[in-house]
């Protein structure tokens, strides 16, 4: 069963568990990607699943003929866990001038900065430059640098203006019916997305999440900030060409794109160190995350900033 990190965060409260549930509610708040991202418990330090690769094949017959057997092609496939967290030392000093809350308002600044990363790493993350981190978007579909490689689910834009055409064929590439389709970009891109759609009452849509944040929807999309409270340069900046960046189609599902996890994320006390006169609190997650579909992800890259046209 997949939840989100706001499910998780509405348990872990209903549990008692006070300081699990803040750091989990900072990361949805911090994180659109993250908090919407379903996220599927395993046991042991791997997830294995099978992808489909070639349908099988289907035919008509005659009466008294038979069917030529065929089966489809899959490939096993395995997606490690990785660590990721953190330690965070509030000197008792601190803690005695200002009292005990001021140790969770470093927590939740310590939370904040874990879900940043982590929302950095869905889209930039390689383990080809760290071993100890997973792949992001970016490396699965296309590579990074200049010469994004195009074919099967990525299209390139070509250095130009974003074309609502290319964007929608984009979006045709991810499958229906495996999971909520979204759109990932950054804040500049969305906000040159919606100038262009600013006069169409159909396309674009507005709500508020639970932190009265709003969101936006294009044709039932939500569009995902990738740098909300975060590091635009680093999610932009070398994803292709000098000035380029890239626009993401996700359907997000346990059969479609997810995050996997063992234990949940872990808020520990540790009290004081034996080394210094510090409380150390720990926060870690065992997390890995997975294109389950083989069209469950589709990348338009090769994205200028100019403004947006329509062909």
């Amino acid at each position: 069963m997949a939840l989100t990190i706001l499910e998780a965060a509405r348990i872990a409260a209903n549990n008692g568990e006070d300081k699990k549930a803040g750091v989990l509610m900072t990361f949805a708040e911090t994180s659109p990607l993250l908090a919407a991202m379903p996220i599927v418990s395993i046991a042991g330090n791997s997830y294995a699943y099978v992808r489909e690769s070639v349908l099988p094949g289907i035919a008509f017959r005659a009466v008294n003929a038979g069917y030529t057997e065929s089966a489809g092609a899959t490939a096993q496939l395995s997606e490690p866990l990785k660590l990721i967290g953190g330690d965070l030392d509030v000197d008792k000093f601190l803690v005695q001038t200002n009292g005990a809350q001021i140790r969770s308002v470093h927590e939740r600044m310590k939370a904040t900065a874990l879900a940043q990363q982590i929302g950095i790493k869905m889209i930039k993350g390689d383990a080809t430059n760290s071993t100890l981190e997973f792949n992001g978007l970016e490396a699965r579909y296309g590579g990074t640098g200049t010469t994004v490689t195009t074919g099967g689910q990525v299209l390139s834009q070509g250095g130009a203006a974003l074309s609502m055409k290319k964007l929608d064929e984009m979006i045709d590439l991810v499958d229906t019916g495996i999971g909520q389709k979204v759109l990932i970009m950054t804040k500049a891109m969305a906000r040159n997305i919606l100038t262009f759609l600013r006069s169409s009452s159909t396309a674009v849509t507005m709500s508020v999440n639970e932190f009265g944040q709003r969101v936006t929807s294009y044709y039932g999309m939500p569009i995902l900030i990738a740098d909300q409270n975060g590091d635009q340069a680093a999610i932009a900046a070398g994803d292709d060409g000098a000035g380029e960046e890239s626009i993401y189609c996700a359907a997000l599902g346990a059969s479609g794109l997810h995050m996997i996890q063992s234990g949940g994320i872990e808020v520990r006390d540790l009290g004081e160190v034996h080394t210094a006169p510090v409380f150390r609190t720990r926060v870690e997650w065992y997390c890995g995350l997975v294109d389950e579909h083989p069209r469950c992800v589709a990348r338009l890259a090769d994205v200028t900033s100019a403004s947006t046209a329509v062909a």
